[in-house]
């Protein structure tokens, strides 16, 4: 079974505001075979809310349909520090 029992479980802890975005991504790739990126943010009871950024690559193999890879990076530190340069400069 997995991590993931089913394709769209990865997905039950992105926020609301951030699932149609992602969705509408994913939608993108599975129609063009285009290459994507998008952020969202996820949120569960172990490690609170993350930023989270996908990248797509499509494979053109010889022969065979386009093959879709792909990461996952966790950019919260990145974004949190964005946000205190942001804070620090609107409170001076």
């Amino acid at each position: 079974t997995g991590l993931h029992p089913t394709g769209l479980s990865c997905f039950e802890h992105v926020l609301p505001d951030d699932e149609r975005p992602l969705l509408a991504a994913l939608r993108q790739l599975s129609e063009t075979g285009q290459a994507i990126g998008c952020e969202f943010r996820i949120i569960n009871e172990f490690d609170g809310l993350r930023w989270l950024r996908m990248e797509s690559a499509p494979q053109l193999l010889p022969g065979r349909q386009a093959v879709q890879t792909g990461v996952v990076v966790d950019i919260t530190s990145s974004r949190l520090a964005a946000m205190r340069v942001r804070f620090c400069f609107e409170s001076t």
